[in-house]
């Protein structure tokens, strides 16, 4: 089956839609991907390296993510983060234990190229909103809400992201913008990377 690419989503073509035989039948892990506005894509696990999950197009497009958080792509346009790092650890790590505690508050450092923006700090401020149905491989699961207030004062850039946990703190499906020379991102796990769910 022939991959569809973040690169021709954005000038082509409907959303990529997998059936239940389609998903059922994947030996890899698989997500969704979709920029902004455009159609939705579909990337595959290339690679899983500590908490590291590299999901990659067929056109070699890739986004890295952590425990549910982008920290780097490559191959997008016009701009692509180099790295993402939370001073203290980032909140996800522990799910929503940590995060139904309190509202929880983050730090951290960002950088892109090619801008040359090295370092920017950030801030995050976390709020769980509560159990929503949201549809996850054609199926409807209650998943965790939390939202990400999430800036950038250097670049007066502020956004609220959204993140979807299942019970374990596995992130499901996610909307981020990171960067505002980047569309929000939004990733939605069609299988998950099996050692994500122990």
């Amino acid at each position: 089956m022939a991959l569809k690419t973040l690169h021709d989503s954005v000038f082509s073509a409907p959303d990529v839609v997998m059936t239940d035989q389609q998903i059922a039948q994947l030996t890899y892990a698989a997500s969704y991907m979709r920029m902004g506005d455009a159609p939705q894509a579909f990337v595959v696990l290339a690679k899983a390296e500590g908490h590291d999950r590299l999901w990659l197009s067929e056109e070699k497009e890739a986004v890295v993510t952590r425990f549910g958080h982008i920290v780097r792509t490559d191959g997008l346009s016009p701009v692509n983060i180099e790295a993402v790092r939370f001073v203290k650890g980032d909140p996800l790590e522990k799910g929503l234990v940590s995060l139904k505690q309190c509202n929880y508050q983050a730090n951290g450092l960002i950088s892109s190229m090619p801008d040359y923006q090295f370092d920017l700090p950030f801030s995050a401020d976390y709020q769980v909103k509560g159990s929503v149905p949201v549809v996850i491989a054609n199926k409807t699961q209650n998943l965790t809400q939390v939202d990400e207030h999430y800036s950038i004062p250097a670049l007066d850039f502020s956004v609220v992201n959204h993140y979807w946990l299942n019970d374990r703190g596995v992130v499901f499906k996610s909307q981020q913008q990171l960067l505002p020379t980047l569309p929000m991102i939004t990733i939605t796990t069609l299988k998950p990377y099996i050692q994500d769910l122990q």
